[in-house]
């Protein structure tokens, strides 16, 4: 299955539940917007397939010598030669080839692309519910090992630092722990529930040195992850029910946060 095939599939999936984390309003909306890219996201899909799908390359890139500029004859011309594929160039392709190396490198990432129980980008398709609310789901993940009854689940993030408090910052924020609990409810929904379990956040530097870090999610994050992910989902059924999808709120109150309050011993608090 490609991605366009994943992509047309039915099923909820983490790009999706992610926007009810601003709103339903949000949702509703993000539901039918175009699809947004960046310069970042080409260099993650890119490193992606280089790393867990290198036998995908040709039929997903080609590597054009020239300036990326729409306005220009000659990658127009380079873009309808491509046919669908991604357009990148020399450099981006040495980029992208750099940093998958030096993943590949990891030696426990090493150790799980070659055991027997590896599924690399594999689609999942489950369903979660009641009779009456249930929901078919799918997701993709980076990469899983299913060892018996132990699951690793490994999540793959191209960053600018593998620096640990500004990965965390980032992680908790961009909702990539929801991701995590979506992606090992997938595994316990196909696999079955596990024993044990193991979460890893894989962070690579998209740029030179390439730096390559695991972050191994702890309990108490996974937990949390589960009980937002169950929020959200019980959030959309009362949305779904209702017919009502509102924004943020009409009206909040502004509060100081304590570390700007604490700047101020006058005010006795």
């Amino acid at each position: 299955m490609d991605d366009s095939q994943y992509r047309a599939a039915d099923g909820l999936n983490y790009s999706t539940i992610k926007h009810l984390r601003k709103s339903p309003l949000h949702y509703q909306h993000e539901l039918h917007a175009p699809r947004k890219d960046s310069a970042a996201w080409m260099m993650g899909r890119l490193i992606h397939t280089l790393t867990f799908e290198p036998f995908t390359f040709d039929e997903r890139y080609m590597v054009w010598e020239g300036r990326k500029d729409k306005r220009t004859k000659a990658y127009k011309e380079a873009l309808e030669t491509a046919a669908g594929r991604e357009v990148i160039t020399p450099a981006e392709h040495e980029q992208g080839l750099a940093a998958a190396s030096a993943i590949i490198a990891h030696p426990t990432v090493a150790g799980w692309l070659e055991h027997p129980g590896c599924k690399a980008e594999e689609p999942l398709f489950w369903n979660e519910g009641t009779s009456i609310h249930k929901y078919a789901m799918k997701a993709k993940p980076d990469l899983a090992v299913i060892d018996g009854n132990h699951h690793v689940l490994v999540d793959l993030k191209t960053f600018t630092t593998t620096d640990a408090h500004t990965v965390t910052r980032a992680a908790f924020a961009g909702g990539w722990h929801l991701q995590t609990a979506h992606y090992l409810a997938g595994l316990a929904g196909v696999y079955g529930e596990p024993n044990t379990r193991e979460a890893y956040l894989l962070i690579a530097e998209q740029n030179a040195p390439h730096d390559v870090t695991l972050f191994r999610w702890d309990e108490m994050s996974l937990e949390l992850a589960e009980i937002e992910r169950d929020r959200l989902l019980r959030l959309l059924r009362k949305c779904e029910t209702e017919q009502v999808w509102p924004g943020r709120g009409l009206e909040q109150t502004i509060t100081p946060p304590a570390w700007l309050v604490s700047q101020y011993p006058e005010m006795g608090v």
